[in-house]
């Protein structure tokens, strides 16, 4: 799972193609059936320190994502 860093995200994108699933919107376009993964993801990036912000590395998942079936 990825998680997009909000403290260091300008929003401008980049990340979007990148998803497998078309999970990753500009802020202002999340649909509203997905809102509340905002908050799941701003509480998994907790978990960087000021050392791992911006960095890409691999994160404990929140319980919600972790509870979600797999992709193939």
């Amino acid at each position: 799972m990825f998680y997009i860093d909000p403290v260091t995200c300008v929003d401008c994108g980049a990340c979007e193609s990148l998803c497998p699933v078309d999970a990753i919107y500009k802020s202002r376009w999340v649909p509203s059936d997905e809102q509340e993964f905002i908050a799941i993801n701003e509480e998994a990036t907790d978990q960087l320190d000021e050392s791992g912000r911006g960095s890409a590395r691999e994160i404990d998942d929140h319980p919600v994502i972790a509870a979600t079936p797999q992709l193939p």
